[in-house]
């Protein structure tokens, strides 16, 4: 791969409307939904891996599905950490969890844009942890099914584990456990058993699609909306609106913003420093 690549490659926002018109009528995705900025960032990173140095020549490459699939599973947002921002952790676990288990007997989560799983299996460490797995069901989605079916038993190396344990140090001050109890590890990689992911369903949903999904009682979905257009924010939190019971919670990260909303009337923030709302209106 040129080093140099990166640096030779302009693409401009008629070259993205381009791409994103090819797309659209080849495959009927409508990738227009991303905020330009991060959205060609990984345009040029996808055609600096894959040795491709021009538009032309990716939109011709594009026609290959497989590649297509692959530029498609590049979308998805990656978490790199188990239990980023611990102290969401200890909200969930603390004040979360037992709101919904006191007033029902089947706890239903949605956690769309799994990526590489990490934010999955924080969650269902955290349902054990409070007794409550047994009475849970996780739906995790993301938009290919070469990234879902990746998440189980997938190798995360080491050097993500020192920080991930100390993540979960940071969540688990008090607790008798170490975040080695969770994993399996070997000389240069690490995976989470796959007995973990017993209560999860793995499903494709690219956000374009209607979910047949209702009722869902925490939507966890951080720091995902601020890769998406505006317009398209508006219509996310539509959907989630849709899909969330009455005094269900929306669980969005701290770096987002969706005051401007026109559905967040509907809804209370009870952690503004983790933006994590509960739907008071039906």
């Amino acid at each position: 791969m040129n080093p140099l690549l990166n640096e030779e490659i302009e693409i401009s926002i008629a070259g993205v409307r381009q791409l994103n018109e090819f797309i659209n009528k080849v495959y009927g995705v409508d990738l227009g939904c991303y905020a330009l900025t991060s959205y060609k960032r990984r345009i040029v990173k996808f055609m600096e891996r894959n040795d491709i140095r021009s538009l032309d020549l990716f939109i011709k490459r594009l026609e290959n599905k497989e590649v297509f699939n692959k530029f498609l599973s590049c979308q998805s947002v990656e978490v790199t950490e188990f239990f980023r921002d611990p102290a969401l952790w200890r909200y969930f676990r603390d004040e979360i969890l037992p709101a919904v288990a006191k007033n029902h007997d089947h706890i239903k989560i949605w956690i769309p844009g799994c990526s590489t799983g990490e934010e999955v299996a924080s969650a269902v460490i955290t349902l054990q942890e409070a007794n409550l797995i047994k009475k849970a069901e996780i739906i995790a989605t993301d938009i290919t099914d070469e990234i879902l079916k990746g998440v189980v038993n997938r190798k995360y190396p080491l050097s993500k584990y020192e920080y991930s344990a100390a993540n979960y140090k940071r969540y688990n001050p008090e607790g008798d456990c170490e975040f080695s109890k969770y994993t399996i590890t070997d000389k240069n990689s690490f995976t989470i058993p796959e007995s973990l992911f017993d209560n999860v369903t793995f499903e494709k949903y690219n956000y374009f699609d209607d979910f047949k999904i209702r009722g869902v009682n925490i939507i966890i979905c951080r720091n995902i909306f601020i890769y998406f257009s505006s317009q398209f924010q508006e219509k996310i939190f539509e959907k989630f609106t849709s899909k969330l019971a009455f005094n269900g919670y929306l669980i969005i990260g701290n770096k987002e913003n969706i005051e401007w909303c026109s559905d967040i009337a509907r809804y209370s923030l009870v952690n503004d420093s983790e933006k994590v709302f509960r739907k008071t209106s039906p």
